[in-house]
């Protein structure tokens, strides 16, 4: 039975290799609502525009890693494979915004309010009190992950070696399980406020 998935799983790859252009455009179609819905409940801070771009640049990369000799077998569907490769681009913009943030720059209308001389008030200001009010209730293992890699800003090789894990695996692993569980503790605690 696996072998059979294994071999669904790289029909795709063996198309494009063969120059099948038009099976990449059904893919990208296909898909693209299903991303989108997804990504609506686990992006919530992105915008549609950025889903479309995240969407895209996932299929063009496997396009590339196919053609470049990269990827030669998906051992998952090819549909989670483009969902990775859009996640992690939804997470580089959603670091970039971050360091924005962490640099102190403001909104482009909350500067112009300034000069005009009105007062400004931070459209994050509900979520950073929610989550000062959950972030204790955290491990003290995720909480000091979470700051090493947010916080501090190291990659997920500078908190393996600081933190001596065994592999990079192991760091990305432990980070979507203490991101998942605030994330738990969030809803939880939004639940509760209402």
């Amino acid at each position: 039975m696996k072998e059979a998935n294994r071999e669904d799983n790289n029909q795709l790859i063996r198309e494009i290799r063969g120059g099948n252009q038009r099976v990449l455009e059904v893919f990208y179609t296909s898909y693209r609502k299903a991303f989108f819905t997804w990504a609506g409940r686990n992006f919530p801070a992105c915008d549609e525009a950025q889903f479309s771009e995240a969407w895209q640049e996932a299929v063009v990369a496997i396009y590339e890693q196919v053609s470049s000799g990269k990827l030669r077998e998906l051992t998952c569907a090819p549909k989670t494979y483009a969902f990775l490769l859009a996640r992690r681009y939804l997470i580089g913009i959603l670091r970039q915004a971050a360091r924005k943030d962490s640099r102190g720059l403001l909104p482009e209308d909350a500067v112009e309010n300034l000069l005009a001389g009105e007062a400004w008030e931070d459209p994050w200001r509900e979520e950073k009190i929610l989550l000062d009010r959950v972030f204790p209730l955290l491990g003290e293992q995720c909480r000091e992950l979470l700051q090493l890699k947010y916080e501090r800003g190291m990659s997920v090789t500078e908190i393996q070696a600081h933190k001596k894990y065994q592999s990079a695996n192991v760091v990305t692993a432990s980070l979507s399980r203490c991101l998942r569980r605030l994330k738990d503790l969030i809803f939880q605690e939004k639940k509760e406020d209402q």
